[in-house]
């Protein structure tokens, strides 16, 4: 496991507002180029504290990680709540795709932790406060907007006038902040956001497979959770948290959006909340007659859950070859360059973070809007002729640079891949199609003048 390249972007917004050049990824540039600008608030502080980063950000999604397992447990019915509680701390802790989430560096972990924050706050009534909170998630996470709409309906049924009311409180906040973006960055929408719209849709088919598919546990729970909606009827809370998962699959479905790794995280929280439910539901069901056995072997699965998955932790889990065979080469290959280098890119996160003073052309456009008006690297080369461009390495970009133009302006000098390989082999036919892990950077050779 290892922090997500996109995590990165977000941390070089917070360290450029620590060192007092603004939240900006480029120094004078004022484009928000993270839909995450509240996580990246929060990680300055860190810098300010002279914090270590990543390392201080990954504890933070840990106690993120411990609110949403109190958080889950306190919402729990009474009665099911030891079963419930059991199920899906044991779930929780072992999904792989969770644990990547935390290790990842991303906001994902806190804006659940925060949500289901929302929704205990709703449940008790403190309506005004939890769609203040929820509108300030939307800085932290776009479809904070999801859980907003969804507390003024359920207020609506309750009282009309009050949900108007916080409806209005909720508008005028909301406003107040995304004007203050706007006087900012001249921006309603995050460049990020904007440029992912360019991006190819993919199918209704493909967006589930991708937000459900993606851990094994998921799979599993996904009948249970079923179950599971059907008897959250009978809470309040657990009846919230399943229309709101309904509502975001429903909607990552009408858009299409690409989907990241982190897109589906509160999806996948919420199929194992409601699978654990579904799943001690039907076993009391079934075993109805055992419920003293069953409560006592529950009480021991708690007791021993937290040895198990330190034993599966330290006998199973393999460390990530990402850190110590890309991450830190190229920390210490950014050291050894002359300061603020332009380096063209795709991936933006780590070689961005870690070359601080770099400025980066970001073919992606996330950060740098002019690159959705050009035709791709040719056209960045071009008329920007950056120092560096660094790639993933490939079968499409080798044969991308094999055909270009600049095969005798740019020359690889260093490659990262997680196999610690610094092999130069420019030969693309025995490489992957896909993206991976693994890139190779080229430097701008030297201008010979032939003339006397």
């Amino acid at each position: 496991m290892h922090v997500y390249d996109d995590a990165f972007i977000t941390l070089r917004y917070a360290r450029n507002l620590a060192n007092g050049i603004g939240f900006v990824y480029q120094p004078n540039e004022w484009v928000l180029g993270t839909t995450a600008p509240a996580f990246g608030l929060i990680n300055s502080v860190f810098f300010v504290l002279h914090l270590p980063i990543p390392e201080t950000t990954i504890a933070l999604n840990i106690l993120a990680d411990v609110a949403i397992l109190y958080l889950t447990i306190i919402i729990i019915p009474v009665p099911q709540r030891l079963g419930t509680a059991s199920i899906f701390a044991l779930a929780f802790s072992l999904s792989p795709t969770l644990n990547q989430l935390c290790i990842g560096g991303m906001e994902t972990n806190l804006f659940i932790a925060l949500s289901l924050v929302v929704l205990w706050l709703h449940i008790q009534s403190w309506h005004a406060t939890a769609i203040l909170l929820s509108t300030m998630l939307y800085f932290l996470r776009p479809e904070a907007l999801i859980l907003s709409g969804l507390l003024i309906v359920s207020e609506w049924q309750q009282n009309k006038k009050l949900a108007i009311c916080d409806a209005v409180i909720g508008l005028c906040l909301g406003g107040l902040l995304i004007g203050t973006q706007f006087l900012l960055y001249h921006q309603v929408l995050p460049q990020s956001v904007i440029a992912k719209i360019a991006l190819s849709k993919p199918t209704v088919v493909e967006v589930l497979i991708a937000l459900l598919t993606s851990d094994p546990l998921i799979i599993l729970a996904i009948p249970f959770a079923i179950i599971g909606s059907l008897l959250s009827r009978k809470n309040r809370a657990y009846k919230l948290l399943a229309v709101w998962c309904a509502i975001y699959i429903g909607l990552y479905g009408l858009t299409r959006p690409h989907i990241w790794p982190w897109y589906g995280g509160p999806i996948q929280y919420a199929v194992l909340a409601l699978g654990a439910l579904g799943l001690l539901g039907l076993g009391q069901e079934i075993f109805i007659q055992l419920g003293w056995c069953i409560s006592r072997r529950l009480r021991w699965i708690i007791t021993v859950s937290p040895v198990m998955i330190l034993l599966i932790a330290l006998l199973i889990v393999t460390p990530s070859q990402i850190r110590p065979n890309i991450y830190e080469p190229m920390a210490k290959w950014c050291e050894s360059t002359k300061p603020h280098s332009a380096i063209m890119a795709y991936d933006i996160g780590a070689i961005g973070f870690y070359c601080q003073d770099a400025y980066i052309y970001d073919l992606a456009g996330l950060v740098w809007p002019k690159a959705l008006q050009l035709q791709w690297a040719d056209a960045v080369i071009q008329f920007y002729q950056p120092e560096y461009f660094f790639i993933n390495y490939n079968k499409g970009n080798l044969v991308w640079y094999s055909n270009s133009p600049f095969t005798k302006e740019y020359a690889p000098v260093i490659r990262f891949a997680p196999t610690g390989d610094q092999r130069l082999d420019l030969n693309p036919q025995s490489l992957p199609n896909e993206w991976v892990a693994d890139y190779i950077l080229f430097q701008r050779l030297p201008i010979i003048d032939s003339g006397k």
